[in-house]
């Protein structure tokens, strides 16, 4: 599997005559009824895997201007951009993790180094 748009072009790809979720496929929507619609739950779930409310919101607007990268249309069932969106979100909040573990063990200084 490859990282990036590769990947978003693969997952989005979307055949009708597949059942989605026992055969309910929800119907397409325009962006602002995705973001609207979906907004409250996504933050709730970074609620979870972030330090602070500032990194929440950060994460769900860096989440949903990606998506508007990836060439958000409303062709597709709104499904397939969740699926998308959560993913973004949660790779995003574990790149904030990473970053945030990398700074502090970068500020710390060893033991032998203070004598």
């Amino acid at each position: 599997m490859t990282n990036g748009p590769h990947i978003a072009a693969q997952e989005l790809a979307f055949d009708p005559e597949e059942s989605l979720e026992g055969g309910c496929v929800a119907p397409a929507q325009s962006f602002d009824t995705f973001f609207i619609e979906h907004r409250r739950a996504l933050s709730a779930f970074l609620r979870r895997r972030a330090a602070t409310e500032d990194d929440v919101q950060e994460i769900v607007q860096e989440s949903y201007l990606r998506i508007l990268r990836y060439g958000y249309d409303d062709s597709r069932p709104a499904v397939v951009w969740k699926s998308l969106l959560y993913r973004i979100a949660t790779n995003l909040a574990l790149s904030r993790v990473r970053s945030d573990l990398s700074r502090n063990v970068a500020g710390q200084q060893s033991v032998d180094d203070l004598e």
